[in-house]
């Protein structure tokens, strides 16, 4: 995983005052821990330190306008990301639902499931559609300043029952550019989109682009979710660029896209690229017990065509894909299986990637590989708060391997205090060779308050140490939060991640590297008049390296945002 942000740095201040502000800090908290709670038991993800911005900008979007659980078409369901085509089929017979209650006892959701949608769906009970509703508007501008750079951008989304139309426009002051743009049309059977959007069939040997786990760490992360062609409407570069199209023909649904990199780079300047269009289709069938799909795709002068299959039979899920390089003959091959054994869950998982089979386009069952020259299984169980994975890789080239584990115990003390311990190890033929990582969280919530505090130790080269506490009070219109930080890790690779709670429209995870110190405050204000939802937030960020032998210089940050919904 690569650094996704820098730490802010500012000098002054004595040591004593670092414990004075942890101590405040043990106080006060972030953003809503419960909304990111419900985030990772739908992705998969245990920490929020494996997951990327597009992923929160696509569940922002969800929270502001849910998903209608009674009223939304199979294919709006499963491009949501949400589901699996078992439960989507599992819903829509069960529909009309009446409460998340219900939800919970429907074949394929528990629960633990229900609670983590109820942020990012929504329930109309009435026996008919609503009229359409009146159009929609979101709006955002930010600013931010860290060092001698800066950061400005907006963003404007429109949506009616029909039409969804997006912009997004980020800018520093080193000249980068990022931007975004999308407009779709939903019909009676068919969707069309133009400009950005996402591309994600079986388990990502064809096409899949996007985001990636950093590793199997919960049984969850095994088996994807493919959602086909949705919209998106991001800063980021991982959507594609193009035209896309769908065609709805009962359970059936044939898709087809051309990508065009030019345009990217035509917008946002830097090298132009070789390819011109980047063709790919797909035909899916949706059936009560799962789904069977095909698809082709064309990227990095190469054609590659795979067929996937989902099914879930009283309760376990079995997937698997195969796809072949046409150009470079060689094969690529993902199947895997959740099995529930009463409160046990299992999970398994087998890759084999050839040696010239194209990565390109393709999307790896974790991040710290890529869809190519490698054979890998992975094993998963879980009982009630405990859970464990292995997952062991190995070059088909060179025969060098890798091997990850993973466990996690994550009991709740008392209805108002919880903790997480994480431990995983790592260990590879190429330096440094293993990586131990040991991570412990508490969490304390009363009312509107909450605590956390973490430790975090990791050995590799030598070792880095980390420790943090943030809190902070939420009530009615105003939050206000705060977090400080105390690291040392004297080689790059004993560095240690730890996500930053930060804006709409920023993701901080920064590598913690050094010896030295961070802190934050955090604040915003909610205002709601009639159909007007306005937020005003800020961030402010500083961190010193006062222990290091050599000198190093420190920098500080403030960010600004402005978000309108109408």
């Amino acid at each position: 995983m690569e650094t996704k942000t820098d730490l802010c740095i500012f000098d002054g201040m004595k040591p004593i005052l670092i414990t004075a502000f942890l101590l405040l800090s043990a106080v006060l908290n972030a953003q809503s821990s419960d909304t990111l709670q419900a985030i990772l038991q739908l992705t998969g993800a245990t920490d929020a330190e494996e997951l990327d911005e597009e992923v929160l900008e696509r569940f922002s979007v969800l929270a502001a306008h849910p998903v209608d659980l009674n009223h939304a078409g199979r294919q709006s369901l499963l491009a949501c990301g949400l589901f699996t085509a078992f439960q989507v089929a599992s819903l829509m017979e069960a529909r009309p639902l009446r409460s998340y209650m219900e939800l919970a006892l429907t074949d394929g959701f528990s629960p633990a499931l229900a609670a983590a949608l109820r942020p990012f769906t929504r329930i109309d009970d009435s026996e008919t559609l609503s009229p359409a509703p009146a159009p929609r508007h979101d709006a955002l501008a930010l600013a931010g300043w860290k060092d001698d750079s800066w950061q400005a951008g907006a963003k404007y989304r429109f949506a009616t029952a029909r039409l969804t139309a997006g912009a997004a426009l980020r800018r520093s002051g080193d000249g980068k550019l990022h931007t975004g743009c999308s407009i779709g049309w939903t019909g009676r059977r068919t969707r069309l989109w133009l400009g950005d959007f996402n591309a994600r069939f079986g388990q990502g040997l064809c096409l899949w682009n996007g985001f990636s786990l950093s590793s199997l760490a919960s049984v969850d992360a095994f088996g994807r979710r493919p959602t086909g062609l949705s919209q998106a409407w991001s800063w980021s570069d991982a959507p594609l660029r193009g035209v896309a199209g769908e065609l709805s023909l009962g359970r059936f649904s044939i898709r087809a896209l051309a990508a065009i990199p030019v345009l990217r780079s035509a917008l946002e300047g830097g090298p132009v690229a070789e390819e011109k269009v980047l063709p790919a289709g797909n035909v899916t069938g949706y059936f009560r017990c799962g789904s069977a799909g095909v698809t082709a795709s064309y990227r990095g002068g190469t054609l590659k065509v795979g067929g996937d299959v989902r099914v879930c039979f009283r309760g376990t899920d079995l997937f698997t894909e195969v796809a072949w390089d046409v150009k470079n003959r060689s094969p690529g091959l993902v199947a895997g299986s959740l099995v529930p054994l009463g409160t046990v869950r299992l999970a398994a998982l087998f890759r084999y990637y050839g040696r010239q089979f194209s990565a390109d386009g393709a999307g790896a069952v974790r991040s710290g590989t890529r869809v190519s020259d490698e054979c890998g299984a992975a094993l998963g169980a879980s009982w009630k708060t405990l859970s464990l994975t292995v997952d062991a890789a190995r070059k088909l080239t060179d025969g060098k391997r890798t091997l990850k584990i993973v466990a996690l115990a994550a009991p709740v003390l008392s209805p108002s205090l919880t903790c997480r311990i994480r431990l995983s190890e790592r260990l590879r033929d190429t330096e440094p060779v293993n990586r131990t990582d040991l991570r412990a969280d508490l969490c304390w919530t009363r009312g509107p308050w909450r605590v956390n505090l973490r430790g975090n130790i990791v050995w590799s080269s030598r070792f880095g140490i980390l420790g943090y506490g943030e809190g902070g009070y939420q009530a009615g219109r105003w939050t206000l939060w705060l977090r400080g930080t105390l690291f040392r890790a004297d080689q790059w690779d004993d560095r240690i991640y730890a996500y930053e709670r930060d804006l709409p429209g920023f993701f901080s995870v920064p590598a913690y590297y050094g010896r030295g110190w961070a802190g934050s405050v955090s604040g915003s204000f909610r205002w709601q008049w009639s159909r007007v939802r306005l937020k005003i937030a800020f961030r402010g960020e500083l961190t010193r390296y006062p222990w290091m032998e050599t000198e190093k210089p420190g920098r500080a940050g403030l960010r600004m945002l402005l978000s309108c919904q109408f």
